[in-house]
């Protein structure tokens, strides 16, 4: 094995020499991490208040209102199978401590990840500003 030390690398594109999933990252101390699994695979966040529009996103083709309260996020590509993790969060503009939860169950065929936005009360709301981030193996 060579090593290569720089300041900078420009590159298009890393690609792993031994497999799709072979680069790694040094982290703290000597521990290493996968690059492609400490990556997010898909995140949006949106204005389910008046308009539903996306407001940032990455690998998210749109979102669909499915009631107050109730997002549903659909993926431009899918993940690979129902083993990935999802976290959802919303603004608390609109008065009470407001959380994102995440709904339904995890589909290896699916495109889309339903979430709900609760009041600490448990009321279901439409918020100027809620997210979701997915981690886990694309498709």
């Amino acid at each position: 094995m060579s090593t290569i030390n720089a300041t900078n690398i420009v590159a298009d594109a890393l690609v792993g020499n031994t497999s799709a999933n072979a680069i790694t990252v040094r982290g703290e101390g000597s521990a290493t991490t996968s690059l492609q699994q400490g990556l997010c695979k898909a995140f949006s966040t949106a204005d389910t208040s008046s308009s539903n529009t996306v407001v940032s996103s990455h690998n998210t083709a749109s979102i669909t209102d499915i009631n107050t309260g109730v997002i549903d996020t659909n993926f431009t590509s899918a993940m690979s199978n129902g083993d990935y993790h999802e976290q959802a969060i919303a603004d608390a503009s609109l008065g009470d401590y407001t959380i994102g939860n995440t709904t339904d169950v995890h589909s290896t065929a699916s495109k889309s990840r339903s979430y709900n936005v609760r009041r600490d009360n448990g009321a279901l709301l439409d918020e100027p500003k809620a997210g979701v981030s997915i981690f886990g193996d694309l498709a």
